[in-house]
């Protein structure tokens, strides 16, 4: 199943305008702003050692919460330990996940016109410019 455009103002625009958002960005005229409900859900579009980044730090993320679950039977520290783990590695993937979505879109502007059509992302006009 292919993503929903929910934006078809950027979804329309040509690569030129995308590539002058991008600079825009870059040159601190627009914050970008990322929706936090949407931060995993298109690892596939994203630059693939940011993915396999992300990827890794979910699944070491789930594999100590499976931990903590198996560990309470048999070691209550141990457990706590892989839990106090979960818990870091969760927080650790939501501020990745951020910094990578917001430097993929600095860097491929591809991405950045598919992140702003499915609204991943959106534009904040900076008030000093």
């Amino acid at each position: 199943m292919f993503p929903q455009i929910k934006n078809n103002h950027y979804h329309n625009m040509s690569w030129d305008e995308i590539k002058s958002l991008q600079n825009d960005i870059v040159n601190g005229k627009y914050n970008l702003l990322i929706k936090q409900t949407q931060l995993m859900l298109y690892l596939n579009q994203m630059n693939p050692s940011y993915k396999r980044k992300l990827v890794l730090i979910q699944n070491l993320s789930i594999l100590f919460f499976i931990g903590f679950i198996i560990l309470i039977f048999f070691n209550l520290l141990l457990s706590l330990l892989s839990f106090l783990t979960f818990i870091f590695l969760s927080i650790l993937n939501q501020k990745e996940a951020n910094k990578l979505i917001y430097k993929n879109c600095i860097e491929d502007y591809v991405f950045l016109k598919f992140a702003l059509s499915v609204e991943l992302v959106s534009l904040e006009k900076i008030k000093n410019y």
